[in-house]
């Protein structure tokens, strides 16, 4: 089976060769380790990519990391660089955010946020969603890879994440949605009509997934409440689901952290695909499987402490994690954290051999 069939099989509850990959490296840190050739690619977090790959670079890094999912696009807002140096850089959005990465460890800090202090989000300014020339090239990477036989996907902002990330310091925000939810949904809505104008556009242009990320949760749990997330965000995150079901296509949402508190309210939106299900978040790949199964696929299961396991910890580790997809289904493989730059070239090498050796089906 080609990567594409793969992937539609497991969504369509069909029969598998092999079960679907979608692997990634932590950060550019790691990328520059196992793949010099192809590293800065791709953006981490609010960090944009630092180059525009070919098609052949591209598939080159598919086909290093054995992976089913190509990114053929972005809706997301466009980042200019405004200060670089060795030790960090700053970025600077279309609306006025500004980040600020730090090269080695790697975090990611906010500079200043355009509602800082609290004003009509209506008036931070935001580009034209629908501007055809931000999806120059989209249709065709989204054909080409196709023809190559992936299955294609591309980014749109989060709502949680897109309101702290792009314009309310995540703290105020968290007061905001006790003191003031009017202003939370007025922030919400700001970000998401954009998103959906985005992500349809996209979808018009032949992409097969919706992926944004909204992590929700640390290890402890919930970063708010069940009831926040129903008045928030829920609404969205169905709008979403509803907007790539009527163009054909799927959603994919990233969320890290302990999220069982708001399990079923987001299985009910009609999402099609949850990464990364980490073990270290308390997020059980069995029993999530197991409940939620027969209309949710899982994209993860695998530690973020792969990078510090030697061979036998790591082959036991993936045989029992690939093994409950083997067995339930609805299963993609992917680490919770991706590939670690701590992890030794060695085991990178048999890390990828032994989960596509695992994974035949």
């Amino acid at each position: 089976m080609l990567p594409r069939e793969r992937v539609l099989a497991t969504l369509r509850r069909q029969p598998l060769d092999r079960i679907p990959s979608y692997e990634e490296f932590y950060d550019l840190a790691a990328e520059r380790k196992f793949a010099p050739q192809y590293a800065g690619m791709k953006s981490y977090g609010t960090m944009p990519a630092l180059r525009q790959g070919t098609f052949e670079e591209q598939v080159g890094l598919l086909q290093l990391m054995d992976c089913d999912f190509a990114e053929v696009g972005m809706g997301r807002l466009r980042a200019r660089t405004v200060a670089d140096d060795a030790g960090e850089a700053v970025y600077e959005f279309e609306n006025g955010a500004a980040w600020r990465l730090d090269k080695r460890s790697g975090q990611n800090q906010p500079v200043s946020l355009p509602l800082q202090t609290k004003a009509d989000p209506r008036g931070v300014p935001m580009p034209d969603p629908d501007d055809p020339r931000r999806y120059e090239g989209v249709a065709e990477a989204a054909a080409f890879f196709k023809a190559q036989g992936y299955f294609t996907l591309a980014k749109v902002h989060g709502f949680f994440t897109g309101a702290w990330y792009l314009f309310r310091p995540l703290d105020d925000l968290f007061i905001d949605m006790v003191d003031d939810p009017e202003f939370v949904h007025a922030v919400v809505d700001r970000i998401g009509e954009y998103n959906l104008r985005s992500a349809r556009n996209l979808l018009e242009r032949g992409v097969d997934c919706i992926l944004f990320g909204d992590d929700m949760g640390s290890s402890a749990g919930l970063l708010f409440s069940r009831r926040n997330y129903v008045t928030f965000f829920q609404a969205w995150h169905r709008r979403m689901a509803e907007l790539c079901h009527a163009h054909g296509g799927y959603l994919q949402i990233h969320s890290h952290g302990n999220i069982n508190g708001i399990m079923p309210e987001l299985a009910a939106t009609g999402l099609d695909i949850l990464n990364p299900v980490g073990p270290e978040d308390s997020m059980d790949l069995a029993q999530l499987v197991a409940r939620y199964g027969e209309r949710l696929t899982f994209a993860g299961g695998v530690s973020k402490r792969i990078g510090e396991m030697g061979r036998e910890e790591l082959a036991a580790h993936l045989e029992t994690v690939i093994g409950i997809g083997k067995r339930l289904g609805s299963y993609i493989f992917r680490s919770e954290g991706g590939i670690p730059p701590t992890m030794g070239n060695d085991i990178f090498a048999f890390y990828l051999e032994t989960a596509r050796r695992l994974r035949e089906v």
